[in-house]
């Protein structure tokens, strides 16, 4: 198989997955729902909702459709599926893919190549620059990771707001392959599009790097005495050594923040039901099985 085909086979498989934000491929548990639910709070909600241990809806997850399955939010189903085929991008998050030196081209969506295995890109006003992230695999079919109430999904490219894309460089013949390697070891001195999107995600936290870059936001690519500074903030308040060497362990709790939104859990149709002379007991037991509010 072609590194595209065998991109394109790893999305098509994970089709049904189910959706958890912040995850890349985790097996889909109560306890890592709980755990991702505690690292984002403004998504907890959801995360439990969809889940009937923590929507205690029942005791275990006994005919959950996602029971056993590995779990993925939009960018990380792009990564691990190009993963899969020896193409490395970032796993950090949607912007931090896009605005990366992952790719041999990219344009807006009308330009993009129909025959090819791309990512696919949704803008966003409130994120940097992306919300959310796809794999258009041919045929005029996107895989995506589209939301805690859809999970992984087959979608047409049409139906939906996409509009970039980008060919990950080293996915058709011919191309250089980025290195493979997860997020590589960064210390001061460094300089590049690993070092930009670390800077990426310590400016979305609040920390000061300076009024360095071409935005005057510090995100410059370059780990200068600022970026190693907030680097020691942020593992010193992580329970991390706080030597300003960013490696493994602390790559995995700032994959904690990422800063890309994802827009797909789309508001639900709310409804207003007037119900009279209920018992208290009655009234609790609608509160446990629907998302209410009691006036």
């Amino acid at each position: 198989m072609s590194k595209a085909d065998i991109t394109r086979q790893f999305a098509l498989d994970r089709v049904g997955n189910p959706y958890i934000f912040a995850t890349d491929g985790q097996e889909c548990t109560p306890a890592k729902r709980r755990e991702r639910a505690n690292a984002k709070p403004d998504y907890a909600a959801n995360i439990k909702k969809y889940c009937p241990v923590l929507s205690g809806k029942q005791a275990d997850c006994t005919g959950c459709k996602y029971q056993g399955k590995a779990a993925y939010d939009c960018r990380g189903l792009v990564y691990r599926a190009l993963k899969a085929a020896g193409v490395s991008i970032s796993s950090v998050g949607a912007s931090s893919q896009w605005n990366g030196d992952y790719w041999s081209e990219k344009g807006a969506i009308a330009d993009m190549p129909v025959d090819r295995v791309c990512a696919v890109f949704m803008r966003s006003a409130s994120a940097s620059p992306m919300g959310h992230v796809g794999l258009y695999i041919g045929n005029g079919e996107v895989v995506e990771a589209r939301g805690h109430a859809y999970g992984v999904v087959l979608t047409k490219l049409k139906n939906r707001k996409w509009t970039d894309y980008a060919i990950p460089r080293g996915l058709y013949g011919g191309e250089e392959t980025v290195p493979d390697a997860d997020e590589p070891l960064l210390r001061k001195g460094m300089y590049g599009p690993w070092v930009a999107t670390l800077q990426t995600i310590l400016v979305k936290l609040g920390y000061d790097l300076g009024a360095y870059g071409p935005n005057k936001d510090g995100i410059d690519g370059d780990f200068g005495a600022k970026t190693e500074a907030a680097v020691k903030a942020f593992q010193g308040s992580h329970t991390l050594k706080a030597d300003g060497v960013v490696g493994p362990l602390t790559w995995a709790e700032l994959e904690k923040y990422s800063p890309d939104e994802e827009p797909e859990d789309e508001p639900e149709e709310l409804f207003t039901v007037t119900i009279h002379n209920l018992t208290y007991a009655q009234v609790e037991a609608l509160k446990a099985q629907y998302l209410v509010v009691i006036a």
